[in-house]
């Protein structure tokens, strides 16, 4: 009898990503709350009951979603849409948008004019990330987020209640970070795509579920140390820095090049698991200091000192080759940052790569060849070196 491979309970998110939405009665939970990317508190969420669900901005083309919004709009917000039009969001009780831009702002209004039946909440992020302020204003966000759960669920939750739900988190949050560890120490056990496909379905399914699951992929990991695809050293060491990614096919492409993503600052890559929550004292605070503890991100007012402190030390950390960029296409706010960014690698001496992407097109031939020749230049410099 064949062993069953570790990476199936997570391969669902590649065919069917809202199988616990609109899955079978045995996969529901009373209640599911959809949430975009970033930095949305699931942990209030799930301290409801109520099971949250990323909404994927990749749906392959658009029908519909147009109708409502403009041509430029860019997939985090033509995507959720464009599900919702189509009938794949049916099973969501509602969505939570974080407001990250003036775009999902804009957004936000849009879908509540066209889902007025759901709970919408959109979820106001400070934009500074210096001084009290921002903090209180922050909390006061997290508290508002919790009396509209309230009123829409009819229960009322204690600081137990949500300090158990950071517990649950933070386990999630450490098994990955593990996982990254190993593949990021020896690149050939696990390829970019399937991490990522990892990292998605815990944004997708009960986290205890997933944790358990996590569980037996890191036993199977540690057993197969004999079976290597191809010396690690073989491999280069990139950093991926974008917003959202979840084209498989891109990290396919990276993976046929034999490039490892060591780093990234992803709303649902390092950025989603990299900090866990204090699990003692007052839940809201807790939160509000992890918050303000993450890395830099385009959308918060981040000066070129922090970008240069930022990146340098990944650099340092993960001896990295290159950058790849990804602007997800119509993004002003990765367009803006740009030439910072690439000053501060051009300081450090590291070659950089700059990809537009689409979450709603599947044809990334070109995106694939250029991806290829940054593979040739990272090799040619590295053999310069040697």
């Amino acid at each position: 009898m064949e062993p069953k491979n570790p990476l199936e309970p997570f391969m669902f998110v590649r065919t069917d990503p809202y199988i616990w939405i609109n899955g079978a009665p045995s996969l529901r939970h009373s209640k599911v709350m959809g949430f975009l990317f970033p930095d949305v508190p699931e942990e209030m969420i799930h301290a409801f009951g109520i099971l949250p669900v990323s909404i994927s901005g990749s749906v392959g083309s658009v029908k519909h979603a147009h109708a409502y919004l403009p041509s430029f709009a860019c997939a985090p917000n033509v995507g959720p849409l464009e599900s919702a039009l189509t009938g794949d969001l049916s099973g969501i009780d509602g969505l939570i948008i974080p407001y990250a831009c003036d775009s999902m702002r804009a957004f936000s209004q849009v879908w509540e004019e066209t889902f007025p039946h759901l709970f919408n909440h959109t979820f106001w992020l400070p934009k500074k990330t210096g001084g009290t302020e921002p903090r209180a204003f922050f909390k006061q966000e997290l508290l508002r987020m919790k009396d509209a759960l309230t009123r829409f669920t009819g229960k009322r939750i204690s600081n137990q209640d949500i300090l158990k739900s950071i517990r649950v988190y933070n386990r999630n949050r450490r098994m990955l970070r593990t996982l990254n560890s190993y593949r990021s120490e020896k690149p050939s056990f696990l390829s970019n795509a399937d991490f990522m496909t990892i990292v998605k379905a815990s944004t997708c399914m009960p986290k205890e579920e997933h944790s358990d699951r996590l569980v037996e992929l890191l036993d199977s990991l540690k057993k197969a140390t004999g079976n290597k695809k191809a010396p690690d050293h073989e491999f280069m060491r990139i950093f991926l820095f974008g917003t959202v990614c979840e084209n498989y096919k891109i990290f396919q492409c990276i993976d046929r090049t034999k490039m490892a993503v060591v780093e990234d600052n992803l709303y649902n890559g390092l950025r989603y698991f990299s900090d866990d929550v204090e699990e003692e004292g007052d839940p809201i605070d807790n939160l509000v200091a992890r918050h303000f503890r993450r890395d830099p991100m385009s959308c918060y007012h981040c000066s070129k000192e922090d970008w240069r402190r930022y990146i340098g030390e990944k650099i340092i950390q993960n001896h990295i080759d290159g950058v790849v960029y990804l602007i997800p296409k119509h993004c002003e706010v990765l367009q803006f940052d740009y030439p910072m960014i690439k000053a501060v690698l051009d300081e450090n001496d590291i070659p950089l790569i700059l990809i537009e992407t689409d979450e709603v097109s599947d044809s990334i031939a070109q995106i694939e060849m250029r991806i290829e020749a940054f593979s040739e230049i990272l090799r040619g410099r590295k053999s310069e070196i040697i």
